[in-house]
């Protein structure tokens, strides 16, 4: 058994020794440091941040993203598509496609492979990442889209994608990575979620290497891509270590050139060092308590719909973020680097935000006024106030080995046990976390929420429950719903950015979250990595820019 085990573990180590070997000022490689392994590579149901970032890397989309950080909104430039031309009388696009791109065994990419991704990623027996997301196109009720309805195809290389009459359609609606027909339809679609990397078929700026499960991702540079030239670097690689304290070790010490989520406490000493670069990117993630408006146990065991013994009331919820003390959080454990979130549209969608949100500053002697005026007093004297014989004590859950959140627990179960409410904090495994707040069993919780971009309110705030899983405090209000389904019809950019701080107005005062903080992902790397620019969208992306300095 021993033997055998370090027969399985050579090859992992000789990889990593390799690839750490080579790093230096004169390796044409970058070495990003990431804290755990990825599950998948197929590009269907890669769903982390990790995954994510390593199929964009191997599938071209029609269009490629970029973040125009002036007015905090994203624009569109070629990529697999070499023009696009809206015809908005008929509700269509016509879109042309490069001549020139070859997946990765030969066979010419073209417009069937563009018509057969729709097909799969809407396919409701995929069950891919990006069901739900084609709500503009004709399709049948689980949003499968109408093949033959939506798509003409004109030549190899140029197609008509037509959209639902009275639907809106933007670019974003068909920014989805291009995947190879021919080498898809061979398979059962029971075996496609299955499929093992060596298999897959690529056509984008890097192609898979290896991947060493535990160990390393490593992705080499594809000479035949039009994104890439002979400055462009050769290899990425996403390197896993675990513990946070070896990540910043081996980023001091240029044994990996890139990492993310650097903690606040550990600025200054890297800050001071000559070869490492400190990005911070704003408002991208908020931290939050969720409060969930309706009773889990109603809803999970009789499937019905009851309010939240604590938190049915907007004016309660109101009350518990008045109590919490945000800003000793962004000050001692963020360092400055966040700020007080108000509502879920982030600071970087300048056009759509409104000065006019209620900020919620602490203040304990108007939560206790509030929560009297509803009614919940300290009837018996026990230091707990209780309202028609039930005291306000409940869980709180948070995902097990989160220091940031466990640490800003401490703190505001404190300042609720002043204002006479028992809170018991509560880990979870993340899996098991994940899963209870999409089935609605918690009755309150602290987490996180990364912001799609472009904006898009409706995928957490509206109140059908059985097709909004991200709704995970249950939050139903009827104008907000209008107000979000208007945004899908109105074409005038404008009156959309009004709707969008009517909506935001409207979640402010109800309090369905107590929003806390927006928290800058922190990024830091080695400053031999020349042409890296670090948005909102991503650190790696569009990394086939990146170079080596002096190579």
């Amino acid at each position: 058994m021993k033997l055998k085990l370090i027969l399985i573990l050579l090859p992992i180590a000789f990889a990593l020794f390799s690839f750490s070997k080579e790093n230096g000022q004169k390796s044409n490689q970058v070495i990003v440091g990431i804290s755990a392994d990825i599950e998948t590579l197929n590009p269907l149901y890669a769903f982390s941040v990790e995954e994510c970032n390593v199929v964009e890397l191997q599938y071209l989309s029609l269009l490629q993203s970029n973040w125009d950080k002036e007015i905090g909104e994203i624009s569109y430039s070629p990529m697999l598509a070499k023009t696009w031309k809206w015809n908005r009388t008929e509700n269509s696009i016509l879109v042309e496609i490069r001549d020139d791109v070859l997946w990765s065994d030969g066979v010419k990419c073209s417009v069937d492979d563009i018509i057969f991704s729709f097909d799969i990623y809407s396919d409701p027996k995929i069950k891919s990442r990006f069901g739900g997301y084609f709500e503009n196109f004709y399709s049948d009720k689980n949003q499968h889209i109408n093949i033959s309805k939506t798509f003409e195809k004109i030549s190899d290389t140029k197609l008509i994608i037509k959209f639902r009459d009275n639907s809106r359609p933007q670019l974003i609606d068909i920014d989805f990575p291009i995947l190879p027909k021919h080498f898809f339809e061979q398979f059962n679609k029971e075996d496609i979620p299955n499929l093992q990397p060596e298999k897959y078929v690529t056509n984008g700026a890097f192609i898979l290497d290896r991947w060493d499960r535990g160990g390393a991702i490593i992705l080499s540079k594809n000479v035949n891509s039009f994104l890439v030239n002979k400055k462009t670097i050769k290899r990425i690689i996403f390197k896993v270590i675990p513990t946070y304290q070896n990540r910043i070790q081996q980023l001091i010490t240029g044994d990996i050139d890139l990492m993310e989520l650097i903690m606040p406490n550990d600025i200054d000493r890297i800050s001071k060092l000559n070869s490492i670069n400190v990005v911070p990117v704003s408002g991208r993630e908020f931290d939050y308590i969720g409060w969930n408006n309706i009773s889990p146990v109603d809803y999970n065991e009789n499937n019905r719909i009851k309010p939240n013994k604590f938190f049915s009331s907007s004016k309660v919820r109101e009350a518990l973020t008045f109590a919490l003390d945000r800003e000793l959080i962004v000050e001692k454990n963020l360092k400055g680097f966040g700020q007080i979130a108000n509502g879920p549209i982030s600071p970087m969608f300048k056009l759509f935000k409104t000065d006019l949100l209620n900020k919620h500053e602490h203040n304990l002697e108007l939560a206790k006024k509030i929560l009297k005026e509803e009614g919940w007093e300290d009837s018996n004297g026990d230091g707990t106030i209780d309202k028609n014989g039930v005291e306000f004590s409940f869980k709180m859950y948070i995902p097990t080995k989160d220091v940031r959140r466990t640490y800003a627990a401490s703190i505001f179960q404190n300042n609720l046990k002043s204002i006479g409410i028992d809170v018991i904090t509560s880990g979870a495994e993340r899996n098991i976390f994940s899963n209870n707040l999409i089935n609605k069993k918690y009755d309150s919780w602290m987490t996180g929420w990364g912001i799609p971009i472009p904006i898009n309110l409706k995928i957490s705030w509206f109140s059908n429950l059985e097709n909004t899983q991200l709704n995970y405090s249950s939050y139903q209000n009827e104008e907000v719903d209008s107000l979000l389904n208007k945004v899908e019809r109105v074409t005038d950019n404008n009156e959309k950015i009004e709707l969008y701080k009517k909506i935001e107005m409207i979640i402010n005062s109800e309090q369905p979250y107590s929003f806390l903080y927006w928290v800058d992902n922190i990024t830091a790397y080695n400053n031999r990595i020349k042409n890296i620019s670090i948005t909102p969208i991503g650190t790696v992306h569009n990394c086939w820019n990146w170079t080596i300095g002096n190579l």
